[in-house]
């Protein structure tokens, strides 16, 4: 998934290794990403795994089909990967245009470009329905507090929807992945929440809501780093234990062309080329393990 592309590539002589495509987009200031996080389609989860730890991975469609999905997106923020979630309707085939909605806070002027600049550092919210607001200390959505240990810092949340969808059912405050307080609702069908978040090691921090008739909510989060860091060191290993299988997965299959493609699409070359390109691929991802091979030696070396 790629955003605010200059000028369209295409290279069906390399279409297995997504990295190349990838670099020449970002070079010419387009977003990059992944769409249907979550879903178990197109070995998404695989792509993530090897893309993510070399940079090239600013987005991740969360929001889609009238459901949530955090899952593989908390597993890169608790590895101090700094993912924006976007919401895509993916019509004709899952849903209406507009049925889900990035909401991107623009300050100095609306054009696209200045849309896309906001969206990049994170100043935005997925939505099929609520508004959020979320402040942590002096700052918002996408922003950074450099940290100390013990330090105390004060959060605020707000959530509200058009009255036809009905109330806001629970507003939750995120801290690398769980729930540390519910804000409360109010005649309004609003909810909102404050919360003194003790920072003992550093974190990431988002709201989320859920309302009545099926609609979410999920903010870009804020960073509290502390020594650079916003990892979740407990659980470090754990996750790149099954990026590295994903990854492994990867390697030993075979992709299918009933399955990949759309019935238009050339299917004749394509496990040919996949065979032609599995040795480039393989070297990919030794050197996506060698990368998370370091970003664990890093997080071990600090005791905070």
């Amino acid at each position: 998934m790629h955003l605010n592309v200059a000028e369209p590539i295409r290279d069906p002589e390399r279409y297995f290794l997504y990295h190349e495509t990838f670099e020449r987009l970002r070079a010419g200031g387009a977003l990059t990403g992944y769409a249907h996080v979550d879903s178990g389609w197109f070995a998404e989860d695989a792509g993530l795994a090897l893309d993510v730890p070399f940079g090239l991975v600013d987005l991740v469609e969360v929001l889609q089909a009238g459901a949530l999905h955090t899952d593989q997106w908390y597993d890169f923020l608790n590895l101090g990967y700094r993912l924006v979630p976007v919401a895509g309707s993916d019509w004709p085939y899952i849903d209406m245009v507009g049925s889900v909605r990035n909401m991107v806070r623009v300050t100095e002027g609306l054009t696209p470009d200045r849309w896309f600049q906001e969206l990049r550092a994170g100043r935005t919210f997925v939505t099929n329905g609520p508004m959020l607001t979320l402040q942590v200390g002096e700052v918002g959505m996408g922003d950074e507090i450099v940290a100390t240990p013990g330090e105390s810092v004060w959060v605020r949340a707000t959530a509200a929807q058009s009255t036809d969808l009905g109330p806001i059912e629970r507003l939750e405050l995120v801290v690398q992945g769980e729930v540390v307080a519910v804000g409360s609702g109010g005649h309004d069908g609003s909810a909102e929440l404050e919360h003194q978040l003790e920072v003992e090691r550093g974190c990431w921090v988002a709201a989320r809501a859920t309302g009545q008739r099926g609609t979410f909510a999920h903010t870009a989060p804020t960073y509290l780093p502390i020594d650079g860091g916003t990892w979740h060191a407990d659980m470090a290993e754990e996750i790149v234990g099954r990026l590295r299988s994903r990854m492994a997965e990867l390697l030993t299959s075979e992709p299918d062309p009933l399955e990949d493609l759309e019935p238009w699409d050339s299917q004749a070359t394509y496990v040919e080329r996949w065979h032609v390109l599995l040795p480039e691929l393989t070297e990919r991802v030794a050197q996506a393990n060698r990368l998370y091979d370091e970003l664990l030696d890093r997080i071990a070396r600090h005791d905070w």
